[in-house]
């Protein structure tokens, strides 16, 4: 995987975790700081880009996506009785 750093002012917070899953930045000098700092930090930078990773896999892949999609079809369909 790869160090995800995003503006703070995007939506990105409703879907990972800032911090622990992808760096949030305020600003240009902000940016180029926190990427000097990761640059230094490779176990920190690896552990949030492998748990960024983790969780794109696990709730927005496509097999994810898909799983969902036909665990609610599968609830909102009626179940007939076989033989009426």
């Amino acid at each position: 995987g790869c160090l995800l750093l995003e503006p703070s002012h995007t939506p990105l917070h409703r879907y990972f975790d800032p911090g622990l899953e992808y760096v949030p930045y305020d600003a240009l000098d902000d940016l180029v700081r926190k990427v000097q700092y990761y640059l230094f930090h490779e176990t920190e930078c690896t552990r949030i880009a492998q748990r960024g990773c983790e969780r794109a896999v696990r709730e927005y892949s496509a097999s994810a996506w898909w799983a969902r999609v036909l665990h609610e079809v599968h609830d909102r369909v009626p179940t007939f009785p076989f033989g009426a």
